[in-house]
């Protein structure tokens, strides 16, 4: 069995170069690797391969190959720099951290391979973004093969196209997906054309959706993205879909507890069976004189726990308008 086991460790070497660190010695690392000057080293893949071989140090050619690939990956690559970065995507070499809280425990910080591959796919990515830049230049876009066909890869390439989009290109793509395919549209698209530009059919139609994580994003950012009575007017249709209606009534009770119609539909939220807990809950949270003058002549005709129990706590809150 040693005879086994002594011929096999040459073999898992081969298969896996990796060096296990403390916080100290990373630091050092991360000393001298930031003496590189990057700028010049990125043009210059065998100048850089230089470069490494002098730092005499394997932790700090780790982190010196991972912080250039990341800078390669916002670069219009060179034949050259794609054929070092596709020959990183095959490398072992990697980095693992000493946990001090658990001796003997390691956890992985850094692995060329990975970031070679993560390189490679925002290649893609920004390939892909030019793309849809140009066709949009010539308004040549149809959203029926993006809604139908859209991997991870044309997400994040959207998302960068719309980031660096014109307001007027924003408006375009809206009207389009308007006209085009609405309903079939996914929350994550909404969200991303909501982002730079509100649209209120594109609202009304994420509130329409199954709720996900991305409804709760825009209904988060509502309150600066629209004026006050628009923001109130889709927090309340958000309410109308049960998995939003929590966070839409909370939202109206923090940030437009003095807004009339929002006071008007927390209290019908409040007698109704469904909800009146999710209401009760969130007008505890208020501090308006009005809403606590409502709620006592309420309180006065009903014994409905979640009556009562709003009436109790905004009485014990300061009130101030």
């Amino acid at each position: 069995m040693k005879q086994i086991l002594f011929l096999l460790l040459p073999f898992t070497a081969f298969l896996s170069v990796a060096e296990e660190i403390k916080q100290g010695q990373l630091l050092h690392a991360e000393q001298l690797v930031n003496q590189l000057n990057y700028k010049v080293l990125l043009q210059d893949i065998a100048k850089f391969e230089n470069q490494l071989a002098k730092l005499n140090s394997f932790p700090a050619e780790v982190i010196a190959k991972s912080r250039l690939l990341k800078l390669l990956s916002v670069e219009k690559a060179t034949e050259d720099q794609r054929a070092w970065v596709a020959s990183q995507a095959k490398s072992t070499e990697q980095l693992s951290l000493a946990n001090p809280d658990h001796p003997g425990q390691y956890f992985e910080i850094m692995s060329i391979a990975r970031s070679a591959k993560n390189t490679q796919f925002q290649w893609l990515v920004n390939q892909t973004e030019e793309n849809y830049s140009n066709q949009w230049l010539v308004h040549n876009w149809q959203w029926s093969l993006f809604v139908i066909n859209a991997t991870e890869l044309e997400y994040k390439a959207l998302s960068q196209a719309i980031k660096t989009a014109d307001e007027p290109t924003i408006h375009w793509l809206q009207q389009q997906l308007i006209e085009q395919t609405l309903s079939q549209v996914s929350n994550r698209l909404l969200a991303l054309l909501l982002s730079r530009k509100s649209n209120l059919t594109l609202l009304k139609q994420l509130w329409k959706n199954a709720s996900d994580q991305y409804s709760y994003q825009v209904l988060q950012r509502l309150k600066n993205a629209l004026p006050a009575e628009q923001a109130v007017a889709h927090i309340i249709l958000a309410a109308e879909n049960n998995n939003l209606m929590s966070q839409s009534l909370m939202q109206l009770a923090k940030d437009f507890q003095h807004d009339e119609i929002a006071q008007q539909f927390l209290l019908k939220k409040l007698q109704q069976p469904n909800s009146a807990w999710l209401a009760a809950t969130a007008l505890s949270q208020t501090s308006n004189a009005q809403l606590h003058h409502d709620l006592l002549k309420l309180v006065k005709h009903s014994n409905d726990g979640p009556i009562r129990f709003a009436t109790k706590h905004i009485s014990t809150t300061e009130i101030k308008e």
